[in-house]
């Protein structure tokens, strides 16, 4: 069974969810499936970080460039023409990693895509008005033969949204073992909250500042690290400011995945007051590094984190302070979900993810 991935999600994403997913699975496949399955990545360009990390195998007739201002739109539109050209698409399976299925492929090409949510559909003013993410999207799964859904709630998504029969979606959840937990013990904290990636939108990081602002009160010690993102925008400072709350209490920092593994271990809580994900991979690592999670309560948050973690409504200010100091008030609250964080992470790995998967290019084959 020959598998083709396009490289497009290598072009978008120097790092992030959805390329570590496709490392992680092609990784999966050509290590424990290679006796039936050869999985393919298009030659071209890219700029990802973990691609240049993984077995040279997996990355052969890619090229790294370093990241540019619009690399990920030239990349891609350079990869798209070498590709329609020069690629050799003779596959049993074609999977799209960011909803592009080109044209041409044969009939006898079985097409799959996965959908990672429906943000685009649900809340389009979160995005520019050139953003083509959702026509896209509407587009491949109009000619995917299959669609994978990375949780039970992105497939109710879908079927409300594109009336798409169910038996056209397979749920499979995504892993987070690439953050192996190293010991199941509570280690000693210190005193700050930890937020993990980008921040704008419905990402909601302005009602968790304004929550931590309500914290800070009585707790003057008490940091808010935002890791990765980008550096504070001038509104995010401003905010700050306006809030009273000194500069060296919310700040950014960026690093490698070691860097964030040591900062879930010491971190007193993490949060992630996010509006809609569609699986939410950041309080899982946190889980799985011995790091309390408090996180919002809807789209697929609740359903991946199960009971493991203090949930609020994210568009209650009150309701998230009021849950980051339940939690930071108390070690006994904060080693029960500490514990059932470390046993919910073991649900989720590639392994099954990669099952999951090649259960479903099989059936399309048969």
């Amino acid at each position: 069974m020959k598998i083709i991935y396009d490289n497009d999600i290598f072009t978008i994403q120097r790092f992030g969810g959805i390329s570590r997913y496709y490392i992680e699975l092609i990784s999966q496949i050509y290590q424990e499936h290679s006796q039936y399955a050869n999985p393919k990545i298009l030659n071209g360009l890219h700029r990802n970080d973990y691609l240049t990390c993984a077995s040279k195998d997996l990355s052969s007739g890619l090229f790294y460039v370093p990241n540019f201002k619009g690399a990920g739109y030239l990349l891609s539109k350079f990869n798209s023409f070498f590709n329609t050209i020069f690629s050799d698409t003779v596959t049993d399976i074609y999977h799209a990693t960011y909803y592009r299925i080109p044209e041409g492929l044969s009939p006898n090409v079985k097409k799959v895509i996965t959908v990672y949510d429906m943000i685009h559909e649900l809340y389009p003013s979160y995005f520019k008005g050139n953003d083509k993410t959702a026509e896209l999207k509407a587009s491949s799964i109009i000619k995917a033969d299959h669609i994978l859904a990375i949780s039970e709630n992105t497939k109710n998504d879908l079927i409300n949204i594109y009336q798409i029969s169910p038996d056209k979606i397979t749920v499979t959840y995504l892993g987070v073992d690439h953050f192996k937990v190293q010991k199941q013990e509570v280690v000693e904290k210190e005193n700050f909250l930890l937020y993990v990636g980008p921040r704008g939108g419905y990402k909601n990081f302005q009602n968790l500042v304004i929550a931590f602002a309500d914290i800070f009160r009585e707790n003057k010690n008490l940091q808010l690290i935002a890791f990765g993102g980008g550096r504070l925008s001038d509104d995010e400072k401003a905010l700050i400011k306006s809030l009273n709350i000194p500069d060296d209490s919310v700040f950014q920092m960026s690093g490698s995945d070691s860097v964030l593994k040591d900062l879930y271990s010491r971190a007193l809580a993490f949060v992630y007051p996010s509006i809609y994900e569609g699986f939410g991979i950041p309080p899982l690592e946190a889980m799985a590094n011995g790091c309390p999670v408090v996180a919002s309560k809807t789209s697929s948050i609740g359903e991946v984190l199960g009971q493991a973690a203090l949930l609020f409504d994210p568009k209650d200010v009150s309701d998230i302070s009021q849950k980051i100091d339940n939690m930071i008030a108390s070690a006994k609250v904060r080693e029960k979900y500490i514990y059932s964080g470390y046993q919910q992470v073991k649900k989720y790995t590639w392994k099954k993810n990669t099952q999951v998967t090649l259960d479903v290019y099989r059936k399309l084959l048969q």
